[in-house]
């Protein structure tokens, strides 16, 4: 077996080891699963000249789902 393959396999067993078995204990919310710059919303500030903009909402949640937030 070559290093990388042992790496990979050692990453797969620690996450089953300590993530996957205690899965149930961790908390959880609504993932995105897709938030990129093409699924946020700004618009323009009114009353800050600081800053022009500001994010004010996401959209496209098809990818979305719930989980654990570690994952």
């Amino acid at each position: 077996m070559n290093e990388v393959k042992i790496l990979i396999t050692d990453i797969i067993e620690n996450f089953k080891e300590e993530v996957v078995s205690v899965e149930e204990k961790l908390e959880k919310s609504i993932i995105h699963g897709d938030l990129n710059e093409q699924n946020l919303l700004i618009r323009k500030k009114k009353n800050d000249p600081e800053e022009e903009y500001e994010l004010f909402s996401a959209i496209d949640f098809g990818d979305s789902h719930f989980s654990p937030l570690v994952i």
